[in-house]
């Protein structure tokens, strides 16, 4: 068992992904799916060594409620397999509350809003769920 304080730095729970999806417009992510119920479902019916028929392995559980993402997922790309932590920044998709420059901001809410959709198209395109 890993001690909280390491836990809590190198961990998510499902209400870090409530917070980072909050300002999702309808149009990307319906409200339904924004409670913790729904996000803790989906958590625990992807973990590695979990039984469930349509789990696809997304995220290992470090301890209860704490989880990150599965070291070995990867993404075709081009032709080639590459490991999820090496296409995110993982450390960039954090919450940060206290940059003043985005909170509040509109424009950006769109940008990142736009980014989201690109980003989603992308990787639909190059997931293959035949291999």
């Amino acid at each position: 068992v890993m001690p909280n304080k390491l836990v809590k730095g190198l961990t998510f729970q499902a209400d870090d992904i409530l917070t980072a999806i909050e300002h999702f417009p309808i149009d990307v992510l319906v409200p339904q799916r924004k409670k913790k119920a729904y996000v803790s479902s989906i958590l625990a019916k992807n973990e590695v060594n979990r039984q469930y028929r349509y789990n696809r392995k997304l995220f290992k559980r470090v301890k209860l409620g704490n989880y990150i993402f599965n070291p070995n997922l990867a993404l075709k790309i081009e032709g080639e397999w590459v490991n999820i932590y090496d296409i995110c920044q993982l450390e960039k998709l954090r919450y940060n509350p206290k940059n003043e420059k985005t909170l509040g901001d509109e424009a950006y809410y769109q940008r990142l809003n736009e980014s989201v959709k690109r980003n989603a198209l992308i990787l639909k395109e190059n997931l293959d769920y035949s291999s």
